[in-house]
């Protein structure tokens, strides 16, 4: 389930260069209606052009990563933003009846929401690399 309040996702080893978006109007807005929360995934749209909270099933959209800040577009209108999304390894939580599992490690798994992942991938799904299990934490390559 997706959360609705910020939170702290633990960044563990792998480190890749973070995306930075800046607030000029030829940088993706985030979507009106939309609010990134920090430390949650995010996603942009390649027909839109704009940065969405993190859904399976959405055809057309790449992975940005976790949210270093929160960026709110609640609004009626697209709102530009500096906005910076980390890249690397990081713990998610799994989606409750399709959680990954250890014949999962090393494999592809597909991001379930803003914060989650889920063992079974459907067709537009974006997906990650499972790194480890830990506990009910799923670490995963955001690249």
């Amino acid at each position: 389930m997706a959360t609705t309040v910020e939170r702290r996702t633990l960044r563990e080893g792998l480190e890749q260069p973070s995306i930075v978006i800046t607030d000029a109007t030829s940088q993706p807005p985030v979507l009106a209606g939309q609010k990134i929360l920090a430390g949650t995934i995010a996603m942009l749209s390649t027909v839109t052009g704009k940065v969405i909270a993190a859904v399976s099933g959405t055809a057309n959209t790449r992975l940005l990563g976790v949210a270093e800040a929160t960026y709110d577009a609640t609004g009626l209108v697209d709102k530009n933003f500096n906005q910076v999304y980390l890249r690397g390894a990081f713990y998610l939580d799994g989606k409750a009846g399709d959680l990954p599992v250890a014949a999962n490690i090393g494999g592809l798994v597909a991001i379930n929401d803003n914060c989650s992942v889920k063992a079974t991938i459907a067709m537009n799904d974006v997906t990650v690399k499972l790194l480890g299990i830990s506990g009910n934490q799923f670490k995963c390559e955001l690249v």
